[in-house]
């Protein structure tokens, strides 16, 4: 341990951690793409396994950002924008018969967003930064995240709830997120600031959420979008932790150019992947 609190094996920063997070996102998209399209099915399943290593990097950053930003509200605006502006060429090729049925997908077909999580888990931690009375309006996204999860399991594929409008990750974004909060402001406000007892922490918040929901997703009816298939899929999640393990706290390089382009990063490598498999398919 150096001064201070510091870990001296921590090298990583905020932006390492989101640049990670990007790759990781970008590989399982490639097999999500690989799988439409019927081609390399083993390469898919690889692609898709590392995938599951960035959605709980996605929700630390997001759970960091709402402990440690001043403009939490724009911060959530921000997402708000982003989440808007991807659904609506997504919405288009969904409703775009000739589209839709080159790749083959449908309203029923589809998984949930995982924007959505960051959204409404950001809205959750959002308001619980909140003073007095106002901590309670957490319950309202976090009642939206129970129903999401509600209707994947036990009404699949009921037109009033469609996939896309769902979170992608449920109760298990939920839990991770008020794991990372809750552990790391539980921290700040007894001043316990040792960087290897805040990582370590963070870590035990993500294998608690995840086996919480592991266990919890065996007993779920073999219909259901979560179940046995989630806890065979979601099972790599758990190798962010080798990352967590190593965080420094800081939040490293944010030129203006590199905040534009992670915002913009989601649809970018979405309409590459779209393009390039259009034209191989």
């Amino acid at each position: 341990m150096g001064k201070q609190g510091e870990f001296k094996f921590a090298f990583l920063d905020g932006f390492w951690l989101k640049l990670l997070a990007f790759i990781f996102m970008t590989v399982d998209h490639l097999g999500v793409f690989l799988q439409m399209y019927g081609l390399a099915p083993e390469a898919a399943s690889a692609c898709r396994f590392i995938g599951r290593l960035a959605f709980p990097l996605f929700i630390f950053l997001l759970a960091e950002g709402m402990r440690l930003s001043h403009h939490r509200g724009k911060y959530i605006l921000r997402v708000f924008l982003m989440y808007a502006i991807i659904t609506i060429p997504e919405t288009f090729i969904l409703y775009f018969p000739p589209l839709a049925n080159s790749i083959g997908i449908s309203p029923t077909t589809l998984d949930g967003h995982p924007f959505i999580d960051i959204l409404f888990v950001g809205l959750v931690l959002y308001c619980l930064t909140l003073k007095g009375w106002k901590k309670l309006l957490a319950l309202l996204p976090a009642a939206f995240i129970f129903l999401s999860f509600y209707y994947s399991v036990y009404d699949p594929f009921t037109p009033y709830f469609p996939m896309y409008l769902r979170s992608g990750y449920g109760l298990f974004g939920l839990l991770l997120g008020l794991g990372y909060f809750g552990i790391n402001k539980y921290l700040d406000f007894y001043q316990m600031n040792g960087r290897l007892l805040r990582n370590l922490l963070s870590i035990g918040a993500l294998f608690l959420a995840f086996i919480t929901f592991y266990v919890f997703a065996l007993t779920l009816p073999q219909y259901a979008v979560f179940g046995s298939d989630w806890a065979k899929w979601e099972t790599p999640c758990v190798i962010a932790a080798l990352f967590l393990l190593f965080y420094n706290g800081k939040r490293g390089y944010d030129a203006a150019w590199w905040r534009v382009f992670s915002y913009s990063y989601y649809l970018i490598h979405m309409a590459v992947l779209f393009v390039v498999f259009m034209f191989i398919g």
